[in-house]
């Protein structure tokens, strides 16, 4: 299993090939050191230098808030908090600092054989969001 998150807010454009990140069950961090798995050049110096980790635990993709601004899950004005986690969902929108981003989940099929379910990158239609709270540590 595979996850993708995809930078969809308009700070996507600079960044090329680099607004999208793919994540396997090794999991990595996001922020702008250049260390981070996922290194993010944020001129605004909002994103904080590793804001948050991803983590694959029991079949599952989680999100961990390591930052000082905060991680926002869909339309939560709550911030994730610092340390705190959350199970990603296919659909959900994360926010860091400027950064809105979309994951999408790819999926096994029952035979075994991996499909990727990942859309192309124009394709950014979603249903609504899923509700994280009752999911969050």
């Amino acid at each position: 299993m595979k996850l993708m998150l995809e930078i969809v807010s308009p700070e996507k454009y600079p960044l090329g090939d680099n607004a999208r990140k793919y994540f396997n069950e090794v999991g990595g961090t996001i922020g702008r050191a250049p260390d981070c798995f996922w290194a993010i050049v944020d001129g605004s110096r909002i994103l904080s230098g590793h804001h948050a980790h991803i983590s694959f635990a029991r079949g599952q993709y989680v999100l961990t808030d390591t930052s000082t601004n905060g991680v926002f899950v869909n339309d939560s004005a709550v911030p994730l908090g610092y340390d705190k986690s959350c199970v990603i969902q296919e659909g959900d929108t994360l926010t860091m600092g400027a950064f809105e981003m979309r994951a999408w989940i790819s999926q096994t099929s029952i035979s075994g054989e991996h499909t990727e379910i990942f859309p192309s990158p124009s394709s950014h239609s979603v249903a609504s969001p899923f509700d994280l709270n009752s999911l969050c540590e």
